[in-house]
């Protein structure tokens, strides 16, 4: 297969929420001999002399608008590039919907990345179409079977330490980063904070992030009135979104990345992961993969950081290498980009 047909959001690699599908299409670049980016907002930039760019300045909640440009756009490349491009679609599960019945009249080999527990609509129709769906962890996608290709999460490890070790170790510093939005309950997380600091008064915690949407903004807004106290007495912060890049010199400043999103598994875990914080969360598949610190007793947010505490920085060290080593393993760009290459590159009969 001589060339890809990408269908993303943005291509900017300044945003701080979606930088790595910049980051992504470059590195597909090097697999193959061209690669045409189908991008919903092109911010320009460097690229390959085999990537180009189609930017369908995409406009929120004009659905209408939406649908006709990427299909005018969309239908002529699909239609000269029949039986011999491969169409994958990064994170966008309405596009890979509407585009599906064409793909699959055209018989185009069609893949959506989606890494979400949540089983939207264009996910289901979009699987009725798509040869493959690829995700980050079996819990990550709400759809099984022979379609669903779990690959871990793409995490460019150039940007992180490749070793460490804390010569001391205590919880003052709590750090979550993320959309201020109401499913990553930042507000249960100024709870625990809040209750910890019962025993440990000069713990702070911050929040690293802005909210998404309107609704994510109403969110913000109450959050802010209930704490309104603490984040006067100055021990809690709100901090804007920081751009990717930034994001491994920011997290050397805390001591544990707290977390309570129970759906898919975050890329912050893995990013926390990989810069020696102690990762604790209620992610189910971040705990799947690489386990509680406290086994036994309840489990709460606050008796997992306890824990953490009374931990030798023997143990602390070892247990943070071996999550480290875990992260590198599984979750590394390089070997997401081949894993996703191989998928691509493969034979496929009999799918549809």
């Amino acid at each position: 297969m001589k060339e890809l047909v990408l269908i993303n959001f943005v291509m900017d690699a300044r945003n701080s929420l979606l930088s790595h599908q910049y980051e992504v299409a470059l590195k597909l670049a090097n697999i193959f001999e061209k690669v045409t980016v189908i991008s919903g907002n092109n911010a320009g930039g460097e690229l390959p002399s085999n990537v180009f760019i189609h930017n369908l300045s995409w406009v929120a909640d004009r659905n209408t608008r939406n649908t006709f440009k990427l299909l005018r756009v969309a239908i002529p490349i699909l239609i000269k590039k029949r039986g011999d491009a491969v169409v994958f679609c990064h994170m966008t599960d309405v596009q890979s919907a509407i585009l599906g019945p064409f793909t699959w009249a055209l018989h185009i080999r069609h893949y959506l990345w989606y890494a979400h527990k949540h089983p939207s609509k264009f996910l289901l129709i979009a699987s009725k179409f798509v040869d493959g769906i690829v995700t980050s962890t079996e819990g990550s996608c709400p759809i099984k079977g022979e379609k669903v290709f779990c690959i871990g999460q793409g995490i460019n490890l150039e940007n992180f330490a490749a070793s460490f070790e804390k010569q001391e170790f205590n919880i003052q510093n709590l750090v979550h980063v993320g959309r201020f939005d109401t499913s990553k309950n930042i507000s249960m997380l100024m709870d625990v904070a809040r209750d910890l600091r019962g025993t440990h008064p000069d713990l702070t915690f911050t929040q690293i992030g802005s909210p998404s949407t309107l609704a994510a903004e109403g969110y913000f807004q109450n959050t802010i009135l209930k704490f309104s106290e603490d984040l006067d007495e100055g021990w809690l912060q709100i901090k804007s979104s920081v751009k990717r890049t930034e994001l491994p010199h920011e997290l050397k400043k805390f001591d544990v990345f707290l977390h309570a999103y129970s759906g898919s598994l975050d890329k912050t875990l893995i990013e926390a992961t990989l810069s020696g914080l102690p990762v604790v969360t209620v992610n189910e598949e971040f705990l799947n993969e690489f386990g509680r610190w406290n086994n036994v007793g309840d489990f709460s947010l606050k008796s997992e950081i306890l824990f953490i505490n009374s931990l030798s920085i023997k143990e602390l060290n070892e247990e943070l290498e071996r999550r480290y080593q875990l992260a590198k393993e599984r979750h590394s760009l390089d070997g997401w980009i081949a894993s996703l290459s191989s998928i691509f590159l493969s034979e496929m009969k009999g799918i549809r």
